[in-house]
């Protein structure tokens, strides 16, 4: 009892401070004093106001280090890397990796305005247009990308399911949940899951980020070929944060050692290249804090592994070389269902275009004694097995 009167002050400390002050500081034109000149907006790939993408100043004798992209996290936006974060004033990567002599982009992978968050699947296939944008702007044929949290995961999707591998080389993950985070099954508990809808974070984003959906993922993407052409480094901290703030409240909640949203084992890519390091100073908001990383991971991007390809002076082929896979747009064909009521039964029809082969169910419930069954259109029942932990 005691534990779930704790998990009802994360879910509603953790939803609403963590995952939603990032957006926060994104909603206006950003105006935070930084060294470089603020970044300037480049392209909307989806449209006014969603998958944007910014450019940073560039600075002098900087062509021959990779271009760096930076990608947010849950509920972020580009500005965050730039802008405020929550606890530790103003985040300075943008300075520290002008400064080092870097050029820049940032992405906001959805609505930087306001909307919710969008699964990997579909973050993953705006991601891979953004960096056509990237590739055609500096006229490379690569990029290395730093990417906070859910940020990685999205990353990832974008490598192996939307075309991506070929423009990545080097991707280095601060505290991202590549297994999942149980504060967002929390969020979808039948106990403590109203809270997180009254908040408005019931969405793809958070949603996906499950513990259970994350082992999908993974079954779906690991061992794929793609990893071949990129490489992976992780990072994650120890530390829960301000006393009383919604992390301290998630990382007492969280098992094992954890940075106050995402545990140190969920940190870790299961085909991660290299541990960059485990932070005990270092949580969810400030791992993404250039003064306090920027030096520990600078000499990881600081160089590709795999020779480029020809670069030119426009840049114009750059992004046309890998396009996304046929499956990778599936934000037609997720359907989300959920929220169960105390009646014995629930039916629930899904529609289904014709000429599928195949179809994926992901259930997530808190009882074993929970029983689906299958019953297609001619009324022929299927009982679902239940797949081992």
């Amino acid at each position: 009892m005691i534990r779930r009167m704790i998990a009802l002050l994360v879910v509603f400390g953790l939803l609403l401070s963590v995952f939603v002050a990032p957006q926060r500081s994104a909603t206006a034109a950003p105006t935070a004093a930084t060294t470089a000149a603020t970044p300037t907006l480049l392209a909307e790939v989806n449209g006014p106001g969603r998958g944007r993408v910014w450019v940073g100043a560039i600075p002098a004798y900087s062509s021959s280090k990779p271009v760096l992209v930076f990608v947010h996290g849950l509920h972020g936006k580009a500005p965050n890397w730039w802008g405020p974060t929550e606890y530790y004033g103003t985040n300075d990567m943008y300075d520290k990796a002008f400064a080092s002599g870097y050029r820049t982009a940032f992405v906001s992978l959805d609505d930087e305005v306001d909307g919710p968050a969008s699964s990997m699947w579909a973050n993953g296939t705006t991601l891979n247009r953004q960096l056509d944008v990237i590739l055609a702007y500096y006229g490379v044929s690569t990029v290395n990308i730093i990417a906070h949290s859910k940020g990685g995961v999205d990353t990832n999707s974008a490598v192996v399911h939307s075309g991506a591998a070929a423009k990545i080389q080097k991707i280095v993950t601060l505290s991202s949940p590549h297994h999942g985070s149980q504060l967002a099954d929390l969020a979808y508990s039948w106990w403590a899951g109203w809270l997180a809808s009254l908040l408005g974070q019931r969405d793809d984003g958070t949603y996906t980020m499950q513990t259970g959906y994350m082992s999908y993922f993974r079954s779906v993407t690991d061992g794929r070929a793609e990893y071949n052409s990129v490489r992976f480094y992780t990072s994650g901290g120890t530390h829960h944060g301000p006393w009383f703030s919604a992390m301290w409240f998630g990382g007492g909640y969280l098992p094992g050692d954890n940075d106050g949203v995402v545990t140190v084992s969920s940190s870790n890519h299961p085909q991660q290249y290299s541990r960059l390091f485990t932070g005990s100073s270092l949580n969810h908001d400030n791992i993404r804090k250039g003064s306090n990383v920027w030096s520990l991971i600078e000499p990881t991007v600081r160089t590709n592994f795999r020779a480029a390809r020809s670069e030119t002076a426009d840049g114009a082929a750059n992004g046309q070389k890998s396009q996304p896979a046929a499956a990778a747009d599936t934000t037609s064909n997720l359907i989300l269902r959920g929220g169960l009521t105390n009646s014995a039964t629930k039916n629930i029809q899904l529609p289904v275009e014709g000429g599928v082969s195949a179809l994926a169910f992901d259930f997530l419930a808190d009882s074993a004694d929970l029983t689906v069954t299958f019953i297609d259109p001619n009324g022929v029942r299927h009982p679902a097995t239940a797949a081992t932990a």
